[in-house]
C-alpha cells in the first residue's frame, strides 16, 4: 500500500493512521535479517485491503507502545486471511526461552517475526533510548542472537510442529524514530543496520530550546501519540512551547516529546518530530 502524505493526513482517524504506520512507514533497519521491504509485506497489505473500509470494533487498551504496536500487526492479520499466531512462549525444562512474537503464512510459505517499536536518540557512537535504560546496540544483538533463532532451538520445535508451524525464515520488523542531536557540537554515527531512509527526528536539552525552537508551531505529544506522525486540532507558537518546557524541565526529568507542525485544514499536521531531555541527559543527575 502506497499514500501519500497528503492523503494520510486527510485520515481524520487516529487509530487508522497507526494503523497504516505500522505496516507501511519506513524501517529502521535494513539488513539481511531485516529487510526493509521483505517480499511478503506488500503482499500482506493487498492481502488486507484498506483500513479505511474495515469495521474497527475495539481500541488497543495497551499502555505500553510495543504491545499497541503489535495489537496493530494483528488487526491488518485478522483481515488478511492470512493464519497466524502470536505470543507462543518457548519454556525450556526449568526456565522460559523467550516468546514468539508471530508467525505468519501466506498460504505458500510461512515466517517467525519479531517486531520491536523503538525511539533512540544519537550521541557519539550511541542511540539510547529516551529514559536511558534502552540502547540501539543491545536490542540488535539481543534480536540477532537471541529472539530470531528461538524458532529453531530444540525446545521450540515440537511445540510449533503440534500447531501446525514450521517456519523456514525469521525476520525482524523494526519501526520507529532516530532523533539526531541539534546541537552540531554533538555527533551521532548510525550502526550499519540502519536503513538510510529511516524516519529521523531532532533532539535537544532543554536548556538549548530557545535557540533550536523559534519559530513554527508545535504540539507536546501524549505517549499514546508518538506512533504516526500527529493530526493534532491545536497548536502553540515557538514562544508558548519553549515557556511551558521551560516550567516542566524546572521541576520534572521526563524527555517530553514534540511535532513541529503545519496547517492542515481544520487541523495541523506534523512536519517534524523532536524530543526534549533534561540538561544531564543520558548521565543520571548529580
Amino acid at each position: 500500500m502506497q499514500i501519500s502524505e497528503d492523503a494520510f493526513f486527510q485520515l481524520p482517524d487516529k487509530h487508522t493512521r497507526d494503523l497504516i504506520w505500522a505496516l507501511t512507514s519506513p524501517s529502521l533497519l535494513d539488513c539481511p535479517w531485516s529487510p526493509s521491504r521483505p517480499p511478503w509485506l506488500e503482499s500482506l497489505c493487498q492481502q488486507a485491503g484498506c483500513p479505511t473500509q474495515w469495521h474497527h470494533t475495539s481500541r488497543s487498551e495497551q499502555s505500553r507502545l510495543g504491545l499497541v504496536f503489535e495489537s496493530l500487526w494483528h488487526e491488518w492479520l485478522q483481515h488478511s486471511g492470512w493464519r497466524w499466531d502470536a505470543n507462543i512462549q518457548i519454556a525450556g525444562r526449568d526456565r522460559t526461552l523467550g516468546e514468539l512474537d508471530l508467525l505468519i503464512d501466506n498460504g505458500q510459505q510461512q515466517w517467525h517475526l519479531e517486531l520491536a517499536l523503538k525511539f533512540y536518540l544519537g550521541i557519539g557512537n550511541d542511540w539510547i533510548g529516551a529514559n536511558r535504560r534502552d540502547r540501539l546496540a543491545n536490542k540488535l544483538r539481543h534480536t540477532y542472537e537471541q529472539q530470531l533463532p528461538l524458532a529453531r532451538h530444540p525446545q521450540a520445535q515440537p511445540l510449533l510442529a503440534t500447531r501446525g508451524w514450521s517456519p523456514r525464515r525469521s525476520e525482524a520488523v523494526f519501526r520507529g524514530c532516530l532523533f539526531y542531536p541539534a546541537n552540531p557540537a554533538i555527533t551521532a554515527q548510525r550502526p550499519a543496520e540502519v536503513n538510510p531512509h529511516h524516519w529521523q527526528g531532532r533532539w535537544c536539552h532543554a536548556s538549548e530550546l530557545q535557540e533550536h525552537i523559534r519559530t513554527g508551531h508545535w504540539v507536546i505529544l501524549a505517549r499514546d501519540e508518538w506512533l504516526s506522525p500527529v493530526l493534532s486540532p491545536v497548536a502553540a507558537s515557538a514562544a508558548d512551547i519553549v515557556q511551558l518546557l521551560q516550567c516542566h524541565f524546572r521541576y520534572l526529568d521526563i524527555p517530553l516529546c514534540l511535532a513541529r507542525v503545519r496547517p492542515q485544514q481544520p487541523y495541523w499536521a506534523e512536519q517534524q518530530r523532536w524530543m526534549v531531555v533534561a540538561d544531564h541527559w543520558p548521565n543520571g543527575r548529580t
